[in-house]
């Protein structure tokens, strides 16, 4: 599953910079909350709650413009790069967690595996949930470019 973002009235057709931004799960929520976070003046409850869902939210093209130009000055002044590593860094400090689909012992006995578990590759443990999802400075560099060229988006 991903967010599909469409420009409404993009700028840069050729280069398609504001034509079509697409993200996977893993790296909209995140993404989406840091965006969330710095651009709290310029979304509404609704617009920071829609933009969790596939369900065709509009951002204006001049909210689009604004969170383009907030979201530049948090990458400039290294706001974003801080909030990505101490974001990093409280993932990489958790504790691996008992693989729950073989309960830790590295093997599967079911109807969908014999022998090695594919959830844990054998070992037992898996890196909790929450690290799956992340994002990083050049992804939010490449929204801000596609909101700032977007004339306003949608999100599928």
């Amino acid at each position: 599953m991903g967010f599909d973002l469409y420009g409404v009235d993009p700028t840069d057709v050729d280069g398609k910079v504001g034509t079509y931004f697409r993200q996977s799960v893993w790296g909209w929520r995140p993404l989406w909350g840091l965006t969330v976070e710095t651009c709290s003046h310029i979304l509404t409850v609704k617009d920071a709650m829609s933009g969790g869902w596939n369900d065709g939210h509009k951002i204006t093209k001049s909210k689009a413009i604004r969170m383009a130009k907030c979201l530049q000055k948090a990458i400039d002044n290294g706001e974003i790069a801080d909030t990505v590593d101490k974001n990093n860094k409280k993932l990489e400090e958790l504790p691996d967690k008992t693989c729950d689909l073989c309960d830790g012992t590295g093997t599967r006995n079911d109807k969908h595996v014999q022998g090695k578990c594919n959830g844990c590759s054998g070992v037992g443990k898996k890196r909790p949930f929450e690290t799956y999802y992340s994002t990083s400075v050049e992804e939010v560099a490449e929204f801000a470019g596609f909101c700032a060229n977007s004339g306003g988006f949608e999100i599928w």
